[in-house]
């Protein structure tokens, strides 16, 4: 009987010989593999490597010019009219009453490295840029808590001279839930320019309009909305984070000024602007490692130059986002290996991983705890780490487990690192458990 079918009893020898045969090829392969692991743990074929797993990234700062207002909600008074209707020769005298529309407006300007003859000739064909804008909604310190929790309409004019695929990210740091405030905000509404499209994470409105050049898009901001939060304009970034929520408005402080000038140079107090992209990594992946100890090991070496090519400055900082992969937390232990060159300062964040994490940094360097969740507990280690690259992984094979990654790359600002989920190697057994 094979899989709880019934095998003549001619043909049962032979169906039994080629299980068993199978199942002693597997059992082989795998011992072969595990005594080849063990007996050569420093074993990683350097190539150039790709892989969703480890994400380097380097961030520009791009300069942000424009103006914004010291209150960044503006009172639009709708004023008393009273007019009369005539109906069935009764006379009804309506009065309209004194309304406050608040109102956030902020518009952004990106313009594009391109040369604008390249521009124009490729506007149809292109393919939208993709552009980050993370929307976030916090309060400051000196707020006035009386309308700290008002923000009204929140607009958005996006504008660019190129087709960009906008993805808005709304990150409400600090922020209380505001769902039974007596002020209910609408959506949000986001404006953008032709040949755009515009993605969120949060409901909104969007509507598309043409502006030829930017005197057209500055005479239609002044004309629908003379009272704006911020205008800025950014060139050749595709990473932007804005500040918005309401300070004070103006009618509960009008002494605070009505225009922002949108001819302004000066640097832009809530728009940051970056120019992100991705560095090349060498090193060897090792998928089939995940799950497969009690703890998962990544090495991760930075090359950011020579130690004198920084004199008299302060380690570099790099932020390292440890994420699990999939909706729900991931339960592992993860020890991640971090080798510089040079001081460099870590600024560690995990999250959906539940777990023990252990982060060994060489003696030069600092490790700061940015944002770690409640289901981890973290652990920081400091020693010396060999600089020949079989050295290091021998000994972190030995200390703690063979390394599922090993990943070298240059001056980075940003690391992500995915923590997969199990492997399922059930597929690999569902022969044998048939034959069974």
């Amino acid at each position: 009987m094979c899989g709880g079918l019934l095998i003549p009893a001619a043909m049962q020898p032979t169906i039994l010989s080629s299980c068993l045969f199978f199942m002693l090829t597997i059992l082989l392969g795998c011992k072969s593999s595990t005594a080849e692991s063990s007996g050569n743990p420093e074993l990683c074929i350097v190539s150039s490597l790709v892989t969703p797993y480890f994400v380097p990234l380097l961030d520009t700062p791009r300069k942000t010019r424009g103006c914004s207002t010291s209150y960044k909600s503006a009172a639009a008074q709708t004023h008393s009219k009273s007019h009369s209707h005539h109906v069935e020769n009764k006379e009804i005298h309506v009065m309209a009453q004194n309304v406050h529309h608040m109102q956030e407006v902020h518009v952004i300007m990106l313009h594009s490295v391109t040369s604008s003859f390249l521009i124009s000739h490729r506007l149809k064909s292109q393919t939208p840029s993709p552009v980050k804008l993370s929307v976030n909604f916090s309060q400051d310190g000196e707020v006035n808590e009386s309308n700290a929790d008002v923000l009204g309409r929140l607009i958005l004019v996006l504008n660019s001279d190129h087709p960009v695929a906008w993805e808005l990210v709304a990150n409400y740091n600090n922020k209380e839930d505001t769902s039974d405030d007596s002020y209910s905000s609408p959506q949000p509404l986001i404006l953008v320019s032709e040949g755009s499209t515009v993605e969120g994470n949060f409901k909104f409105n969007f509507s598309h309009k043409r502006w030829p050049n930017k005197k057209a898009l500055q005479r239609y901001v002044r004309r629908e909305y003379p009272l704006l939060a911020s205008y800025t304009e950014v060139k050749g970034a595709n990473h932007l984070e804005l500040k918005v929520g309401s300070i004070l408005s103006l009618s509960q402080n009008p002494s605070l000024g009505t225009e922002c000038n949108i001819d302004s140079l000066t640097e832009s107090r809530v728009l940051t602007a970056y120019s992100t992209v991705q560095l090349k990594t060498e090193g060897c992946f090792h998928e089939d490692y995940i799950g497969d100890n009690q703890v998962d090991v990544y090495v991760v070496e930075l090359d950011a130059g020579a130690k004198g090519n920084r004199p008299n400055r302060g380690p570099l900082p790099v932020l390292i986002q440890l994420q699990g992969e999939g909706m729900r937390p991931v339960p592992r232990n993860v020890t991640l290996i971090l080798k510089s060159h040079q001081p460099i300062r870590w600024q560690f964040g995990a999250n959906g991983i539940n777990g023990n994490i252990i982060v060994v940094s060489d003696h030069e360097d600092l490790v700061e705890n940015s944002a770690v969740g409640g289901h981890q507990n973290l652990e920081v280690r400091s020693k010396p780490l060999p600089d020949n690259l079989p050295e290091l992984l021998l000994s972190v094979t030995t200390e703690f487990a063979p390394p599922i990654l090993y990943a070298k790359t240059g001056r980075a600002s940003t690391l992500r690192l995915l923590v997969g989920s199990t492997r399922n190697k059930a597929g690999e057994f569902m022969f044998i458990l048939w034959c069974i």
